[in-house]
């Protein structure tokens, strides 16, 4: 019996590898893609008007307004430490970091998503405030109490034990610190 166990351990372990990985392809053609579309980008601004975060380029439903919101919510002070859970192309972190004067940690399962925040990072002169690493938000390898704050922009619905990144997310960030996050929850079309 406790062989039969190991071995259905095993097998789920494998099969939540290989989401991992299809995840994180999906995303890394998503990011580039995202970046590069420029009649996606025509449609978002259309969409959101004034409001649009154009030098962030979202590939999240969230505006200007929305974005600021959060940001101040967090109650940062200069030189604390931001992570960002799902950081995708890094845009949305990196805005906040410099409007606050702030030090970034991104994770993301996308190394294609890393490698473009890592880019941008050094594109906006930040290459010494800002790290980002290829890592799942339920397991950042981030230390307990190391962040100050921690944002989630439409990442958590993709998440599929979000009970456990709710727990990393307490676990890496300092007491009194703030979780900023959105979400959306897509319902069934009507039968």
């Amino acid at each position: 019996m406790f062989l039969h166990q190991n071995t259905l351990a095993g097998v789920q372990m494998s099969e939540e590898k290989h989401e991992q990985a299809t995840s994180a392809s999906h995303f890394d053609r998503a990011h580039a893609a995202r970046l590069q579309n420029r009649v996606l980008q025509r449609v978002w601004q259309l969409g959101y008007g004034d409001d649009y975060p154009a030098e962030v380029k979202p590939s999240a439903f969230y505006s200007q307004w929305t974005l600021r919101r959060l940001a101040q919510s967090l109650a940062p002070a200069k030189g604390q430490t931001l992570v960002d859970l799902g950081c995708g192309h890094g845009r949305t972190s990196l805005w906040v970091a410099k409007q606050f004067g702030l030090k970034v940690v991104g994770v993301d399962l996308s190394p294609g998503g890393v490698a473009l925040a890592t880019a941008q990072a050094a594109e906006m002169g930040m290459t010494d405030d800002a790290k980002f690493k290829v890592r799942d938000v339920t397991a950042t390898g981030l230390a307990d109490a190391s962040c100050d704050a921690a944002i989630s922009l439409d990442v958590i619905i993709y998440v599929p034990d979000k009970e456990a990144a709710m727990k990393e997310v307490a676990r890496i960030i300092r007491p009194g610190g703030r979780f900023g996050f959105t979400v959306w929850e897509q319902r069934a079309a009507p039968t």
